[in-house]
């Protein structure tokens, strides 16, 4: 499946700086960061990134080595995906991964459990971790999901595919507070609102605060499922998403922290 670049938003011109107020300047902490496409070589530095934001998802607590398979399936697999970076020189400061993916989770453990099963049976202390478990089982119920959709209707669509989903956006935790989780949500929001899609969604942990506040502070709005909340939350694209700026254009408040957001529509 394509993979989008996001070359034509870095191509427009962006809004000048010197109308920017001091809360607006922050990558200026940074030496000069720039934005590009990510590839299968940018994998050891995706999922470096991933286990040091990430502490408390599976895939983290498996290791770098099945993170990048991980994000390696997000790259080739079945995916219509644009992979930003944010980078400081040559090294990485952090991602987003968005887009219609068809199987981010479920797909990958489909592919790949032979692999986890022997990465889970050489960390035994991990199935004594009721987070661990409680992950696993979600895992299993996705993948299980997934067979019955595909059997019951194996040409229908996913109802999210016209709106434009989050995977991740992960900032690299000595990173924190510039500018560049946001500079990144804006910057992939551009590309979709050039694409056509007229709707963004993701998913986030329902008691991660700190990230569910940055998120409403840049109009996401809750998904309520019959008067509760699970952690989807979405966000409508209009015509004020089209010019991307990289500084940081949304309050006093908006530091983006380490763990800035979880799987989307990935069964």
């Amino acid at each position: 499946m394509p993979q989008h670049s996001i070359v034509n938003v870095l191509s427009r011109p962006c809004p000048s700086e010197s109308t920017a107020t001091p809360h607006e300047t922050r990558h200026s902490r940074l030496p000069e960061v720039t934005y590009r496409d990510l590839d299968l070589a940018d994998l050891p530095a995706i999922s470096s990134i991933h286990v040091a934001a990430f502490r408390d998802n599976v895939i983290a607590m498996l290791g770098e080595k099945v993170a990048r398979q991980y994000y390696r399936w997000q790259l080739v697999g079945p995916h219509d995906v644009t992979a930003v970076g944010a980078f400081s020189k040559t090294k990485m400061l952090g991602y987003c991964f968005g887009g219609t993916f068809r199987g981010s989770l479920s797909g990958f453990i489909r592919k790949h459990w032979r692999r986890l099963a022997i990465h889970i049976s050489m960390r035994p202390w991990l199935v004594t971790n009721s987070l661990f478990r409680k992950r696993i089982a979600l895992g299993a119920q996705l993948v299980r999901r997934h067979g019955k959709r595909k059997a019951a209707a194996p040409d229908s669509k996913n109802s999210l595919a016209s709106s434009f989903g989050i995977l991740a956006i992960a900032v690299n935790p000595d990173s924190r507070g510039c500018g560049i989780g946001g500079s990144l949500l804006r910057l992939i929001t551009a590309h979709a609102h050039q694409r056509g899609f007229q709707r963004m969604h993701l998913t986030v942990h329902p008691e991660n605060s700190e990230v569910v506040e940055i998120y409403e502070h840049l109009g996401w709005k809750k998904v309520l499922n019959e008067g509760e909340w699970g952690g989807s939350m979405h966000r409508a694209i209009d015509a004020s998403d089209a010019v991307w700026s990289p500084t940081e254009r949304h309050g006093d408040s908006v530091a983006w922290p380490a763990q800035a957001g979880k799987r989307s529509n990935g069964t």
